[in-house]
């Protein structure tokens, strides 16, 4: 049976940084405009949004967004892609009555964005050091 694709060690280590503290949400803008500010929100108890932001005709776009569902053994699982330029949005995880819905291929496309380009790219503009141990 499929699994869904969680965080690797490293994009974990970097979201784990970026919520801790957090009280509902915070921008992170390490780069003097050089690059986009990073967005973070608490959803809900267990979900959590990072994305990149900005206007467009007073609107805000995401660009793009992604949500994170942080599970009862601590995994966490890329559900949600949004992208407002292209109107892309992709739901590939979700809890139902307590058990976790998804979407194969949709899940593990949006688990390697993050993995491999996206929060490599955050950690890298954004100077952000990270801290990794055994458990994450």
């Amino acid at each position: 049976m499929a699994r869904p694709r969680p965080l690797t060690q490293t994009s974990k280590a970097l979201f784990d940084t970026l919520i801790q503290g957090l009280v509902l949400r915070r921008k992170v803008d390490n780069a003097a405009g050089t690059y986009m500010a990073v967005h973070v929100a608490q959803l809900g108890d267990r979900l959590y949004s990072v994305s990149h932001q900005y206007e467009q005709n007073g609107d805000v776009m995401m660009d793009p967004e992604v949500h994170f569902y942080v599970a009862p053994s601590g995994e966490v699982f890329p559900c949600m892609y949004r992208l407002d330029g292209t109107g892309c949005r992709v739901e590939s995880l979700w809890v139902e009555n307590g058990k976790v819905v998804f979407k194969p291929r949709a899940q593990r496309d949006v688990a390697s964005f993050v993995n491999s380009t996206w929060f490599p790219n955050i950690r890298r503009q954004q100077g952000l050091k990270v801290r990794r141990d055994s458990t994450s």
